[in-house]
């Protein structure tokens, strides 16, 4: 994508496929609680909004409510509109076990896989507090999705940043990443010397640097 026009550059358009895109990663925020609600619409690393809807997160910390599910249906609503050839992954940022439509996650992650969304699982701090193997099974399940577990800010800013994608500019699938970031009451809990959810404000920060870095 060009970022001065805001558009993808499309290249090797495939006889039977839509044509692949090469440019800047775009990144959107989904939270969830008791509900789920879009936070930041994907933009490039360079939108200013990103930084200032990210340092709003804690503010937005509610209620005793893990639905996973609704992050998840939030999620896939906003990357269903990511143009075919660019490639679309979802983070699932969570502390907690999900307790409210639960029926609903198997189904959801049929969907995504079925979109071609590939789904990375995050798991914060102690395995007792957190679901790992609902977690596991979600990445598992779609294409190219992969399951970290964190204990501290390196760990979520090397998961989110190095993320397993290339990083060469010239060759390198455009792709919409969203963060769907639990927002649960839990978040405000400590880890590493600060509250989760702080820390997640930090390694957003901390991507949004580095993809800045990589396209100045």
């Amino acid at each position: 994508m060009c970022r001065k026009c805001n558009r993808y550059a499309p290249a090797n358009r495939r006889p039977h496929g839509a044509a692949r895109w090469y440019g800047p990663d775009r990144i959107g925020l989904v939270g969830f609680h008791d509900t789920a609600f879009v936070i930041a619409k994907p933009a490039d690393a360079f939108a200013s909004w990103l930084q200032t809807q990210a340092a709003r997160l804690p503010m937005l910390v509610s209620g005793n409510c893990t639905n996973l599910a609704a992050g998840l249906d939030a999620s896939l609503a906003v990357l269903r509109r990511t143009p075919l050839g660019v490639l679309r992954r979802m983070w699932l940022l969570s502390d907690g076990l999900p307790n409210r439509d639960t029926e609903r996650i198997g189904p959801l992650v049929r969907a995504a896989r079925d979109a071609h969304v590939n789904i990375n699982t995050v798991a914060f701090g102690d395995a007792w507090g957190c679901d790992i193997g609902l977690l596991r099974r979600i990445s598992r399940a779609t294409h190219n999705g992969h399951f970290f577990t964190i204990n501290n800010l390196r760990d979520l800013s090397e998961a989110l940043i190095r993320g397993g994608e290339s990083r060469n500019t010239l060759h390198h699938r455009a792709e919409t990443t969203v963060l769907c970031i639990d927002l649960s009451g839990s978040m405000v809990q400590p880890m590493d010397g600060r509250r989760k959810i702080d820390v997640v404000v930090e390694a957003i920060t901390a991507l949004l640097r580095y993809k800045q870095s990589v396209w100045s």
